[in-house]
């Protein structure tokens, strides 16, 4: 995104400082490109689970007719006001849980997408359901996490962060839950590429809800 609004959040702030970083923004904004790249050129409707500042938002919008994005932060007003200036004028963001989706009807979703958020939350298997419930037959979900391995451990380290504390969810353990909720995985990705296993620093894969195809 262009520009990112102020907000008064020490981890979000950390976070976009990182993403803009001529260094480390190299990998931060790559977790978008990733995501990006599993998911269809077009589509209806669009959920984001954890849009954060925005970024993802701003990227995916105007492959849709209408993007919604969900944050358990209350982020909506400043980053709505941002993506509009902007002319996201698709985009809706409101505060909601991701082991409910309350805010979202049945069946309503063709995408949802998700970049560095599922990874925080221990009740993956409640995730998995509601997004389940959202969906379309035939729509899709995208997610990228940070791998959990000493690489990654040492990384968060270095940046002020316990891994096991802020991360208690893997990669792993997203995509079983995922399958166990009824998802067929379609395609991952790693950076860097799984020829250096152990060192991968980020994993995205696509899963898909068995049904008719996508509207």
């Amino acid at each position: 995104m262009p520009c990112a609004p102020a907000i008064a959040d020490k981890d979000l702030a950390g976070l976009t400082k990182l993403i803009r970083h001529p260094l480390f923004g190299l990998f931060y904004r790559h977790r978008f490109v990733m995501v990006a790249s599993l998911c269809p050129e077009q589509c209806d409707n669009t959920l984001e689970i954890g849009y954060g500042a925005g970024y993802m938002a701003y990227a995916l919008s105007p492959r849709c007719r209408s993007y919604t994005g969900i944050d358990i932060h209350g982020f909506d007003h400043e980053v709505n006001r941002c993506l509009h200036d902007q002319g996201r004028d698709n985009v809706t963001l409101m505060r909601d849980d991701a082991r409910r989706l309350e805010s979202v009807d049945d069946s309503s979703v063709d995408l949802v997408v998700s970049v560095s958020c599922l990874e925080h939350i221990r009740e993956v298997g409640d995730v998995q359901q509601a997004i389940w419930r959202v969906l379309k037959p035939g729509g899709l979900a995208a997610y990228g996490l940070p791998q959990k391995n000493r690489l990654t451990k040492w990384l968060f380290a270095a940046l002020g962060y316990d891994d096991e504390a802020i991360h208690p969810t893997s990669p792993v353990q997203v995509a079983d839950a995922a399958r166990e909720a009824g998802f067929v995985p379609l395609r991952q990705r790693f950076l860097p590429p799984p020829a250096l296993t152990g060192l991968e620093m980020y994993w995205a894969g696509l899963f898909q809800k068995p049904g008719s195809a996508r509207s």
